[in-house]
């Protein structure tokens, strides 16, 4: 049996994660729901997810020898625990399909243009097939060479361009009302802080006996807050919200502008798509091994078959263009934030979970 991986390389995987979907176009998004106040539910959806991560550690070091699919069979009954782990792996899939099509869509305009976007989209799935097939150890080994060096590359293009940012761009704050700082975190906990919602189908195999483990949670959501909030103030405070609200990729835009007329670094929005195919490339595989594992652990073949058909589905889907697929489909696609009521409801039934252990053993 392959022995479990450490919590810190877990938590490795965890960053890569929450910083790859969306990243290079989360502030133009913010902006548009929120203005210059996104910091305030940057901060408040990252303490969702940070609780959510801590619920599930916790739920799961109550019996480590119990899966995910076993917890929910034994806490909620065959029924409803069945249903619950079926929308969950739903889920799963879903995010898996939009972030291939959304990185690819990147590749093919900044990295290869010109190239077929379909083509590119069949490279990208067979990568993280087969990164998934290498395991989850395979994967927190990747995570634990390249994070650092990620997040220094990230600091360095924030200070390249540091220097034409204007803080008065972030003024006026605190203009807006409940609903629509509401929308704002439920988009964010949709897709920035999304990979937590894979956590319950790999963290069996984590190390749970490190008594620090939930302080290194901590430690991972106060370090992507920080990146977020660091690259939404540069976004705001160097092309101002109007701006930013207009622009797809205001991240990749902004790098463009700053780029020198060197021979080496003269196209600096290169290096910035590069981190996220490689933040995409993690993610995706995570996603895809968590989907893969889930359906495993259904016992019944009807269950299993079902879950086959939807991913299906959802990659044919997240091989057509909005064009192609219509109006209805390009919906389906983009689900506006509803997947924030998916992660509070996942978080009420973690309570839930672990009220009625405690009950059991009173």
């Amino acid at each position: 049996m392959e022995r479990k991986i450490t919590s810190g390389k877990f938590l490795n995987m965890m960053t890569f994660s929450f910083l790859a979907l969306n990243f290079v176009s989360f502030s133009s998004q913010v902006s548009i729901l929120i203005g210059t106040d996104g910091i305030i539910p940057l901060l408040v959806s990252g303490g969702v997810m940070y609780g959510y991560l801590f619920l599930i550690i916790r739920l799961m070091m109550r019996d480590d020898r119990k899966s995910y699919y076993e917890v929910l069979i034994s806490g909620l009954g065959k029924f409803v625990g069945r249903v619950v782990y079926f929308l969950h792996l739903c889920v799963i899939v879903y995010l898996y399909c939009y972030a291939i099509r959304i990185v690819t869509t990147q590749v093919s305009v900044y990295m290869l243009p010109g190239k077929n976007i379909y083509l590119i989209q069949g490279i990208f799935i067979f990568a993280t097939v087969y990164s998934a097939q290498k395991g989850l150890r395979a994967m927190g080994n990747f995570c634990s060479v390249l994070l650092y060096p990620v997040i220094f590359m990230l600091a360095f293009l924030f200070f390249l361009s540091s220097d034409n940012m204007d803080i008065k761009n972030m003024l006026p704050i605190f203009t807006h009302g409940g609903s629509e700082y509401l929308r704002a975190i439920m988009h964010l906990l949709s897709y920035n802080f999304s990979g937590v919602l894979c956590v319950p189908f790999i963290i069996d195999e984590v190390n749970m006996a490190d008594s620090s483990i939930s302080k290194k949670a901590l430690w991972a959501f106060l370090s992507v807050a920080a990146i977020f909030s660091a690259y939404y103030v540069l976004c705001i405070g160097v092309l101002g919200v109007d701006t930013c609200r207009s622009i797809v990729f205001p991240a990749i835009n902004i790098m463009h502008n700053s780029s020198s007329s060197g021979i080496l670094l003269n196209r600096y929005e290169i290096i910035i798509v590069f981190i996220v195919v490689i933040l995409y490339f993690l993610y995706c595989s995570l996603f895809l091994y968590s989907a893969l594992k889930g359906a495993g652990r259904m016992k019944k073949k009807g269950y299993l078959a079902y879950i086959v058909s939807f991913t299906g589905i959802f990659f044919i889907l997240s091989l057509l263009n909005d064009k192609a697929a219509g109006e209805y489909i390009a919906k389906m696609l983009h689900m506006k934030g509803y997947l924030g009521y998916f992660f509070v409801v996942m978080i009420v039934l973690c309570v839930f979970l672990l009220w009625r252990k405690n009950e059991k053993k009173n």
